[in-house]
């Protein structure tokens, strides 16, 4: 079977058998389970692909014996064509590995990055890791960070050209927002944020789009002023810091003295 070659570096034969190998040790089903939460703790396997020179054309990896690999053509959905390619003919390919892990997902458009974190990756150490982030996530914060946080995201998209914003670029729930408990307490309040900059005159609601907002040079100016106000409670802070310190130290050494005296 043919398969387009898109690579301008050709990968290492060895890279591409132990990769492989690695992603096809447990292959995943062809429909993946999105939910309940039950199928989602389950799931420990990995997809891979290979994209062809454009979006129409890509090809699965089902399996991988010695130097030969079995394909599927996957361009004309519901009609797949199996066949089979040698490692050797597959070195310029590109291929996009996806590993799931109960309810994590890891994409690797590399065989070498996806050979790293087959050694490395420690997958239960990353699933802890995203419980913890999760209920990190979840924690209310004051909203006048909210605020910073939104304006600051859209300065920097303004700096960029790019004049638009929207509830799920200041959201800070990333990667895995359609599981995430809490999704909707966050979508409300992070679009009452967005109400708030509004009313304040940092950002206009688009009136062809509805969730877009364009962002005005009023957003710059109080997000200078936040960043001022901080510097001066950070100021302050650290000058009260320092006295008490001062003060504490000048106590001791008049202890001090008046012990040696007496």
């Amino acid at each position: 079977m043919q398969v387009d070659q898109v690579r301008s570096r050709p990968y290492p034969k060895w890279l591409l058998k132990f990769a492989l190998k690695r992603a096809l040790a447990r292959p995943s089903p062809d429909h993946i389970p999105t939910a309940p939460i039950s199928r989602l703790a389950s799931r420990d396997y990995a997809t891979t692909y290979i994209d062809g020179a454009s979006e129409e054309r890509y090809w699965l990896v089902d399996a991988i014996q010695g130097d030969s690999v079995q394909l599927r053509d996957l361009e004309k959905l519901g009609e797949p064509v199996h066949g089979d390619a040698q490692l050797q003919d597959l070195r310029r390919s590109n291929f996009r590995v996806i590993r799931y892990f109960k309810h994590l997902e890891w994409q690797f458009d590399s065989l070498y990055r996806y050979a790293l974190f087959s050694v490395f990756g420690m997958v239960r150490l990353r699933l802890a890791l995203d419980g913890l982030l999760q209920q990190i996530a979840n924690r209310a914060s004051l909203p006048t960070l909210e605020r910073i946080h939104a304006l600051q995201v859209a300065v920097d998209r303004a700096s960029r050209g790019e004049r638009h914003l929207t509830l799920r670029h200041i959201l800070p729930i990333k990667g895995r927002q359609h599981r995430h408990p809490q999704l909707l307490a966050a979508f409300q309040f992070h679009q009452f944020v967005l109400d708030s900059l509004v009313a304040s005159g940092e950002i206009t609601p688009n009136s062809h789009d509805l969730g877009r907002y364009e962002i005005t040079p009023q957003a710059l100016v109080t997000l200078d002023q936040y960043r001022r106000e901080e510097r001066r409670i950070k100021a302050q802070a650290h000058a009260a810091l320092w006295t008490a310190v001062g003060a504490a130290i000048v106590g001791a050494v008049v202890t001090a003295i008046l012990a040696l005296k007496n």
